[in-house]
């Protein structure tokens, strides 16, 4: 009987001993982690040296718009891409004629052109634009556009100028003379010597209704 009141004692012992313990750690060693976490973080922004901003502005500045892309288009990537390249403009090609790139056409070429061609619309050569040597391409072209369009010429009212090709002493140049019935075709060989001046006419193409 002794023996087996000891034993009680000593599990009640115990189980009073257990309940303490567990009492005492959560009062003991309770530690707010989030708090902790957030001292250190505080501390280490403190203790840090930030560098100079690179591009400042630019982290500031509204992106939604770009001076390029039209204002009712969305910017995306790549239409941004497209927009800040650097990839050289488009002409566009006329068939049977070739490139309208007349950027390189100065000032003064265009001053020439339009002077023969106002004239030639006419069916006229104004013989102080052309050299001695163009005389012969000049009145065959005549002789062929005549045959060719048996009606009176006088009624071409469009002009387009074409690429221009440059050669060591002369420039040619495509034109094209047309109206709502017919077009006609040719090059212009120009020599570049101090003034210009008409080297050659050459016929390329004849089209009527």
């Amino acid at each position: 009987m002794k023996n087996i009141f000891s034993k009680s004692l000593f599990f009640l012992a115990l189980v009073l001993m257990l309940f303490s313990c567990s009492n005492n750690s959560g009062v003991q060693y309770t530690i707010n982690i989030e708090d902790s976490l957030k001292d250190i973080s505080d501390q280490k922004e403190i203790e840090m040296t930030w560098t100079k901003e690179l591009e400042s502005v630019r982290l500031v500045r509204d992106v939604s718009k770009y001076p390029s892309v039209a204002a009712n288009v969305k910017i995306s990537p790549e239409v941004m891409a497209v927009s800040i390249s650097d990839n050289p403009p488009v002409f566009p090609l006329l068939d049977g004629f070739g490139s309208l790139d007349v950027t390189l056409i100065s000032s003064d070429l265009y001053v020439f052109l339009d002077n023969f061609c106002d004239k030639l619309k006419e069916w006229q050569f104004d013989e102080s634009l052309l050299d001695e040597t163009a005389i012969p391409s000049v009145l065959l072209f005549k002789y062929d556009i005549e045959q060719l369009w048996q009606t009176d010429v006088r009624l071409l009212n469009d002009t387009i100028y074409g690429e221009p090709f440059f050669d060591s002493d002369q420039i040619m140049v495509p034109v094209r003379l047309s109206n709502e019935k017919v077009y006609i075709d040719f090059n212009l060989y120009i020599k570049q010597d101090g003034d210009f001046k008409l080297n050659q006419i050459e016929l390329n193409r004849f089209e009527s209704d």
